[in-house]
């Protein structure tokens, strides 16, 4: 099956220019299509030799009366021509002086009846399919003008139980189950507008039936400069995710409970992005069974901590284990007085992969989501109401794209885009959105460090981090008070690092995020970067913006360290290991709004109907020619068939029967022309790990935009070789 766009149609106004004695000067390509005379034929000639109107010459029409007594003139016309050719125009007629010349001349512009009305339909077609995807969308939309709501889709009449007839005309108060959530709502909701354009916020909502539900509500206004005239808005029911993620903190706890308690000995150990497994810590059991304290091998590598270790099979059956191949144990290893004896059980398993395996089906559904509201958006006029309605879909898709990805960085497994960087290039970035976040009321204070090393980490996620730091700086100062950011190079030392779990010696960079605001005692520090671990008020925070942060730091290969007391403000030191490279001057990047075009064949095979529909549909609209497969199987048969060249294979990772690299392999046998691009709602550090796809190939995670699936199949087209990292 083949599929490509059509070219774009030439303008559709018709222009003439005439002479005032009526003697044709131009006759664009659009009045040739119209009449049916080239333009070689018809300058030179008089008008009246050309068309007639409403059954006279255009000369004695009494349209050309009315134009030389008041210079212009506009109505609708019936012409005729001498091959028999009749149409009904919308005229537009105007005398034009010339500058610098006493001659003046006649410009007639004229557009078709016929193409008005079928523009004005395909608008209107276009914004009834828009509008049965805002009614068809899983979240709530709506829009709220004077506290009055004014537009509902059948999404929020699903989550709260009312028909469109209940909400529509009635104060968006009767959604809220006390007057004191709604004030919250409102203020929350144009502070944040105020400062940065949107308003999210978490809430309770009262349904028709008397349930309190959680919902996360997303608001932009319908004019920046006057929030009076109301907003759009979206709210997604988060009422069972913030019961998982209480739950599992409830199980957390106890789990930790039990290890802590527990008379066998745990270690544990995590996987870091570049195969090293590094130590986290053990239990009191561990320290007796083994005689030692192992407080002080956290951070170090397994070979590190237990040297006697190094040259057995146990360190890779323990990477094998945590990259996800099941359980190993033994009876041979115990290790005490330096030296390996001993007859103890030795049970490895792995502990994580949940959060990794939830983001491939999440992201599966979010790309869906958001892909066809990009291609509804780019169907519509930027004035159409819609445009704004289908804004808030992508802005709360997006921010459950956020939420996985924070817990993907808090177990490490998010994509990264590493760089080498300066950091006080990085600072010096993030100053003007940080003063507009902070407020008035804070004093901004940079001190950036001279002579600064370089350092390698992805600096979209570093400015993430720097500015989560900075709104919660901002939130330990109600009053007001000072945010200082500075940068220094530091050379950590083997005692400093001895005494600070996970640091390791030799030269780094230093940034340190300091507040003058309430501080935090020992019993907040103890938990501190824990996931789900908060002190804020429900519906203002869900606990996992440091344990992101820190699961950031530690994939980028450095530590971060807290000093705080209450009353006393606080401080968060961030050590990154340094680099010789030089970094190169980075700012953040300005994507072109316009999507790359292509013309080459792209083979895309995705086992998922929504995700396989939407790529088809964009990559038709670029101009590609698409062949579609739901498994590699399939798309083996699809290849086999096709004659052509085969210039692109898009296909998912992880599929039934046979994964993307296989299928990648069989298809190069016959077309060893083509380029291979792997999507997965899995990470790259996952697929990489368990050995589905090799390191450094062409890789777009999802969910992906239009725009991002654009230009990465733009990027790998024109590539001279697959060599090197590309991600999206």
């Amino acid at each position: 099956m083949q599929e490509s766009t059509p070219q774009e149609d030439a303008p559709a106004e018709a222009i003439i220019v005439t002479t005032l004695d009526h003697r044709v000067v131009a006759w664009n390509p659009a009045a040739e299509r119209l009449y049916v005379i080239p333009a070689s034929e018809a300058v030179g000639k008089l008008i009246d030799e050309l068309l007639t109107v409403d059954g006279l010459p255009w000369t004695r029409h009494e349209s050309q009366r009315e134009l030389m007594r008041r210079g212009t003139w506009q109505g609708t016309l019936r012409h005729a021509t001498p091959a028999g050719t009749e149409s009904t125009l919308s005229w537009s007629l105007s005398r034009v002086q010339l500058p610098d010349a006493a001659a003046e001349i006649i410009i007639a512009v004229a557009v078709s009846l016929e193409t008005r009305v079928q523009a004005e339909r395909m608008l209107h077609a276009s914004e009834r399919k828009t509008r049965s995807i805002l009614r068809a969308a899983p979240i709530g939309i709506g829009m709220v003008v004077n506290r009055v709501l004014k537009e509902v889709n059948e999404g929020l009449c699903r989550m709260t139980g009312y028909s469109s007839d209940e909400l529509l005309g009635n104060n968006a108060r009767m959604l809220y189950p006390s007057a004191e959530d709604y004030e919250y709502v409102g203020r929350e909701k144009y502070r944040q507008i105020a400062e940065r354009g949107t308003g999210t916020v978490e809430s309770r909502w009262r349904k028709k039936s008397g349930e309190i539900i959680d919902v996360l509500l997303s608001s932009t206004p319908l004019d920046p400069a006057n929030l009076a005239d109301g907003v759009t808005f979206t709210a997604l029911d988060i009422t069972e995710r913030l019961r998982s993620l209480a739950e599992l903190r409830e199980s957390e706890a106890k789990f930790r409970s039990i290890i802590e308690s527990s008379p066998l000995g745990m270690h544990q150990y995590v996987l870091e992005q570049d195969g090293r497994l590094v130590f986290e810590g053990a239990n009191p059991s561990a320290d007796r069974i083994l005689g030692v304290d192992n407080s002080e091998f956290i951070g170090r590598t397994i070979e590190e901590a237990f040297p006697p270790l190094a040259n057995t099979e146990v360190p890779e059956r323990y990477r094998a284990v945590a990259s996800g191949s099941g359980l190993w144990s033994t009876s041979q290893v115990n290790y005490r007085d330096g030296r390996i004896a001993g007859a103890y059980e030795v049970y490895a398993f792995q502990t994580s992969g949940l959060a990794g395996g939830l983001a491939h089906d999440f992201n599966n559904l979010l790309t869906g989501i958001i892909g066809n509201a990009d291609l509804a958006l780019m169907d519509l006029e930027p004035a159409s109401p819609l445009v704004s309605l289908l804004n808030e879909v992508v802005k709360a898709a997006r921010s459950a794209a956020t939420l996985t990805q924070q817990l993907l960085a808090f177990s490490r497994q998010q994509m990264t885009e590493p760089r080498v960087v300066d950091l006080n290039d990085l600072v010096a970035n993030l100053n003007n959105m940080l003063t507009r976040l902070i407020g008035e009321d804070i004093d901004l204070r940079i001190a950036a460090g001279k002579d600064l090393l370089s350092v390698k980490l992805d600096p979209a996620q570093f400015e993430q981090v720097v500015v989560n730091l900075a709104v919660n700086a901002r939130d330990a100062m109600p009053r007001g008070g000072t945010l200082v950011l500075e940068t220094e190079n530091v050379e950590l030392s083997e005692e400093y690092c001895r005494s600070h779990a996970g640091a390791l010696p030799g030269p780094h960079v230093l940034l340190a995020v300091s507040d003058t605001g309430m501080g935090m005692g020992q019993e907040v520090l103890g938990h501190l970067f824990e996931p789900f671990f908060t002190t804020k008020p429900k519906g203002k925070g869900t606990g996992l913006g440091l344990a992101t942060i820190y699961g950031t730091v530690k994939q980028a290969g450095g530590t971060i360290e807290v000093y705080s007391e209450l009353g006393k403000g606080s401080t968060f030191k961030i050590y990154l290991p340094s680099i010789a490279e030089q970094a190169a001057k980075w700012s953040p990047e300005r994507k072109s709004p316009d999507l790359p075009l292509g013309h080459e064949i792209v083979l895309l095979v995705e086992d998922e109907d929504t995700v396989r529909d939407l790529a088809k549909r964009v990559l038709c609209r670029l101009g590609y020619t698409v062949l579609c497969a739901r498994n590699g199987a399939e798309a083996l048969e699809l290849a086999e068939r096709h004659a052509d060249r085969i210039d692109l294979l898009l296909t998912d990772v992880v599929m039934p029967g046979m994964s993307g690299r296989e299928l990648a392999s069989r298809l190069s046998l016959a077309h060893p022309e083509t380029k291979v691009l792997y999507a997965s709602g899995y990470t790259e550090n996952i697929i990489v790990h368990h050995g589905v796809i090799d390191e450094g190939v062409c890789f777009i995670g999802k969910p992906y935009s239009t725009g991002g699936l654009a230009r990465k199949v733009r990027e790998v087209l024109d590539a001279t070789a697959q060599a090197g990292p590309l991600w999206n």
